[in-house]
């Protein structure tokens, strides 16, 4: 791609930069253009020339690194979604990777396109939250016909009965005794049916399956990114593919890990997040730290009060997101100053096995 070629795309319309592929595998910045300083804040002098790791926070740089090594070793377009901290702020973006061969055919260089879907998911997240807190209270609502309708069954269950014995050896007087009767034991028995058919319903899992198949390494290489940009915190995370609501969950464990970070009580903290499949159709997440923890684990969760929510998500959000999914989520108990850890179940399925990654790598691109 000659300067001619690279000059020109400051007149596309669309985000757009040029990454050198070195033979050793090495990444070097060529291009941003106009339309990407202009929607990312980002300066093409203070990049191009230079590596990720010369330029970016160590985790923002690996992510980076790991999103373009995936596209120049499959040779192919690489499309993903990712959330970075940019001088304009915190904004997602739809990012595609195309690679370029030379004449041995190998990649030389990656040509990256970005589409800014911030709006977009701010819209999701505020709707995954508006659903969250009508999913509660239809979850009350239905407990209430649950338990009105479990009352109901034994009376009716006697009505039914008392039609029956009047039925018996009852004789027809030829004044319509006779075809009352018989629409009480219809009514009652199909009262009965209704209830029955309430309550089946109220029994039912109220969790619907996601079948968004993503990778949640990647995922949670972004929260760590974001969140811990510079690396000061140890972060182990699964790898792997499953099968759930990749936006609700990253709700949950951004502000999970989130809460680890600001109140780690110490300058350099151990996070582990382990993930299973607990039973079919559920994931059981586990998030630990080596912070200061709670100073009552038991009540943390249940003392939480409407008037928190209004100072963000936080736990209480994530307790009603979780629970409008069907799921639970809790402390468990820990010693004072052994680290807080939080365990909750949602709806999804694990495809492949998922292993938990020791390397503390992470992955997302510019």
């Amino acid at each position: 791609m000659c300067n001619d070629t690279l000059a020109a795309l400051d007149f596309v319309a669309v985000p757009v930069f040029v990454i050198d592929v070195a033979a050793d595998g090495h990444f070097r910045f060529v291009k941003l253009n106009r339309a990407h300083e202009r929607s990312t804040g980002l300066r093409p002098d203070d990049f191009c020339g230079r590596t990720p790791h010369e330029v970016l926070p160590c985790r923002f740089a690996d992510t980076i690194v790991a999103n373009y090594r995936r596209a120049a070793e499959g040779a192919q377009p690489y499309t993903y979604e990712e959330c970075l901290a940019l001088p304009t702020g915190e904004e997602w973006w739809k990012t595609t990777l195309t690679p370029v061969l030379d004449v041995n055919g190998s990649v030389c260089r990656l040509i990256g396109t970005a589409i800014n879907i911030t709006e977009h998911k701010r819209n999701e997240i505020d709707a995954i939250q508006r659903v969250a807190e009508q999913e509660n209270a239809l979850l009350e609502i239905e407990r209430m016909t649950s338990l009105a309708a479990h009352d109901l069954r034994t009376p009716m269950w006697h009505v039914s009965n008392l039609v029956r014995r009047l039925r018996e050896d009852f004789t027809d007087l030829g004044n319509g005794k006779v075809e009352l009767l018989e629409k009480l034991a219809a009514l009652s028995e199909k009262a009965s049916l209704l209830i029955d058919d309430v309550l089946s319903y109220a029994q039912c899992s109220r969790a619907t399956e996601n079948d968004d198949a993503f990778d949640v390494g990647h995922l949670l290489a972004d929260l760590v990114a974001i969140l811990d940009p510079d690396g000061r915190h140890d972060v182990v995370f699964p790898e792997g593919e499953l099968r759930s609501d990749p936006l609700a969950l990253q709700i949950i464990l951004r502000n999970l890990l989130d809460n680890s970070f600001k109140h780690a009580g110490r300058a350099h903290l151990h996070c582990t997040i382990d993930l299973v499949a607990s039973s079919p159709g559920w994931l059981t997440f586990t998030v630990a730290d080596d912070g200061q923890g709670f100073a009552d684990s038991a009540g943390a969760f249940g003392r939480l009060t409407e008037r928190q929510y209004c100072r963000g998500f936080g736990l209480a959000g994530v307790k009603r997101l979780v629970e409008a999914r069907g799921g639970r989520i809790a402390l468990v108990q820990t010693d004072a100053g052994a680290g807080a850890v939080v365990r909750f179940t949602f709806p999804g399925h694990l495809p492949e096995r998922c292993a938990t990654d020791t390397s503390d790598r992470v992955p997302a691109p510019l």
